[in-house]
């Protein structure tokens, strides 16, 4: 902060027009101010004051170089004046010339060693040349020498949180904050901590009292919308980024953020204009083409999904995400030659999900006829779908040992050749490099056996074979002379998802009122406490869901899979279930968001994967209805119900 010096002036005559002067600067009216200072200046010459303020109105504005002159001028007239030593040192830091300035802030304190600003200003400069230590290590000799200042507990602040140091960060800025009550920079960088370490609700208090104080901020309006967003209240959200955007109309990330959140909505007009907006405004706007990609993604206009895709990694080659969308794009338009290539990116990610071992082996190609480790990939549904491929592959290998969930090992040991090996995903770090030539992922391999929908009849009507007896003995408990058929339901999905197009779970009161039929009963397949729900369901409905309770159906998928094919049709929507069934051949009626997964296509009826599975797609967002009347006539059809 500049400081004006407080020598005083000689001649009376002056003091109006010096009054003058004071009042101009004081309004922030630095035009005015400089040409009377300058006025004076031709009367006394040897005024320090005055060469100091027409230095700092020269500094206000932007004409660093001679307000720089200015303050050296009244320093030769005022030698041990430390506020124009300050006042030099901000120009120079200014001007990034960090080691002079370093300089002139030592003379300083040398000339007086308790000036609480000195050090300040040292801090300040040891803190934007990235030396925290150093920074800390002055901030605290101020607090020391005036424990009211709270400009150096707020810059300790700052370099506690580039020092990630935020509990610390976090008092000193909240000592700055009791010291100088009201002042929207403290509180708006405790926002900023507090999001950092995701205490969300105390970010939300900090930003909200920035806005109570000065209206005018659209940065902390767009914050608010942001952390509203993280908190799931999109409504709320959706009014900061609106108010973020009304105070400053180019504001690229608030149109963004806006259209992210009313394309959740399936206001598909409103985001599409946004996002447009946002890159009218930055035509390099990486994140804007990404939604906007993503846009198209969810619309099914696939053409312009894939060619915004490529734009942002045309601005980004590194952008794997983008990558990753284009080839589920052209996968899901069924270009599968060229969607499996792109498929790749998915390996760039830093992701658990995908199998990733360190291993000097090098990664199998076709005509390697030798022991491949194959590596599982991602949740249950895709590890089931991807095993379609197991038979093939084996016969390109000498051996082959699969790497893969616990639980599905025993369902795999029945239903494929004796000859593959598996071990467990949790045991992969134990593996030892000579019981393998080369490796691959599971998703890698489909680039090699499944290019065009011929390639997947392969597999299409069963790959998988379920404990006979277990599902014989299961049918007979199940049976009786009231219900002489079963339907398995599942109405959750475990993808995570805050977008009404995508939103995959059902009601369970609406599914079970639906097929709710004489002769049928309806035999819970979804793992989870539902208990309650079933309660609910018995007690307002009266329509009871048979729960194997003695059945543990997430841990026990084996069992799962007997009890599915102990049904005589499956009802689910889009979640493991249905590779499970499909995997086996038994008939399954799937339903579907607006937007889709890409392993269904576009406005598909039936299955490529699995020819035994129907797919009953919603037409409008959130609306049920269709796809819901459509599998209940299926149903009635097939079963003669």
């Amino acid at each position: 902060m500049f400081e004006l010096s407080n020598t005083s002036i000689d001649k009376r005559d002056f003091r109006s027009k010096l009054s003058s002067v004071k009042n101009y600067f004081n309004k922030g009216d630095f035009h005015k101010a400089h040409q009377k200072a300058k006025d004076l200046l031709s009367e006394s010459s040897a005024s320090s004051y005055l060469h100091n303020i027409v230095g700092l109105c020269l500094f206000n504005l932007g004409k660093k170089e001679q307000s720089l002159e200015n303050f050296r001028n009244a320093l030769q007239l005022e030698p041990n004046n430390i506020n124009l030593y300050i006042n030099i040192v901000n120009v120079l830091k200014d001007q990034k010339k960090y080691e002079e300035a370093l300089k002139i802030i030592q003379i300083a304190i040398k000339i007086n060693p308790y000036f609480t600003q000195s050090f300040v200003s040292c801090g300040e400069i040891f803190q934007e040349i990235g030396n925290y230590k150093k920074a800390r290590e002055y901030y605290e000799k101020a607090i020391n020498l005036n424990p009211e200042n709270y400009e150096a507990y707020y810059n300790l602040g700052i370099v506690c949180d580039n020092l990630k140091r935020f509990s610390l960060a976090i008092k000193y800025l909240k000592k700055a904050s009791i010291l100088n009550q009201d002042n929207p920079k403290i509180l708006n960088s405790l926002g900023i901590i507090f999001t950092k370490i995701q205490n969300y609700n105390e970010a939300i208090i900090n930003f909200e009292k920035v806005i109570k104080i000065d209206k005018n901020l659209p940065e902390t309006y767009f914050n608010l919308g942001v952390l509203n967003s993280l908190k799931e209240k999109k409504k709320v959200a959706i009014n900061y980024f609106k108010s973020a955007i009304n105070l400053k109309s180019d504001y690229a990330e608030a149109h963004n953020n806006l259209g992210v959140l009313l394309q959740s909505f399936g206001d598909f007009k409103n985001a599409l204009k946004n996002f447009k907006l946002a890159l009218s405004i930055n035509p390099n706007y990486l994140e804007a083409y990404f939604n906007l990609a993503n846009y198209f993604y969810d619309i099914d206009d696939l053409d312009k999904a894939i060619k915004n895709y490529e734009i942002c990694l045309e601005i980004d080659p590194s952008f794997y995400s983008a990558e990753y969308g284009k080839s589920l794009s052209l996968l899901k338009s069924k270009n599968f030659k060229n969607g499996w290539l792109y498929y790749e990116s998915r390996l760039k990610f830093n992701d658990k999900i995908i199998c990733n071992i360190k291993t000097s082996k090098p990664k199998w190609k076709p005509g390697c006829f030798n022991r491949v480790l194959l590596f599982q990939e991602q949740g249950i549904g895709d590890k089931i779908f991807m095993s379609s491929i197991f038979e093939e592959f084996n016969s390109m290998c000498s051996e082959l040992i699969v790497l893969t969930d616990n639980r599905l090992i025993p369902i795999f040991k029945r239903s494929f050749s004796k000859n593959i090996e598996y071990l467990p995903l949790d045991k992969s770090i134990n593996i030892q490099e000579s019981i393998y030539d080369t490796y691959i992922q599971n998703g890698s391999l489909f680039k090699y056996l499944r290019n065009n929908i011929q390639d997947f009849k392969k597999t299409s009507s069963k790959y998988l074979i379920p404990n006979l007896s277990k599902v014989k003995k299961l049918r007979k408990e199940l049976l009786d002379k009231n219900h002489d058929i079963l339907i398995g339901i599942s109405w959750k999905s475990g993808s995570k998802t805050d977008c009404l197009s995508n939103k995959k779970s059902f009601e369970l009161t609406r599914l079970a009122q639906a097929l709710n039929f004489k002769r049928v009963k309806l035999v819970n397949l979804q793992y989870g406490n539902n208990v309650e729900e079933f309660e609910n369901l018995k007690k307002y409905q009266d329509i009871k869901i048979e729960n194997l309770t003695s059945m543990d159906i997430y841990s026990d998928i084996d069992a799962l899979l007997s009890l599915v094919a102990a049904c005589d049709e499956i009802v689910t929507v889009d979640n493991f279930i249905n590779h499970l069934a499909g995997a086996i051949g038994k008939k399954t009626h799937v339903l579907l968001p607006f937007s889709c997964d890409w392993r269904w296509g576009i406005n598909q009826q039936k299955s490529y994967w699995h020819r035994s599975i129907n797919l009953y797609q919603q037409n409008n967002i959130s609306d049920w209805e269709t796809p819901l009347s459509n599998l209940v006539l299926e149903l009635k059809k097939s079963l003669d119900l």
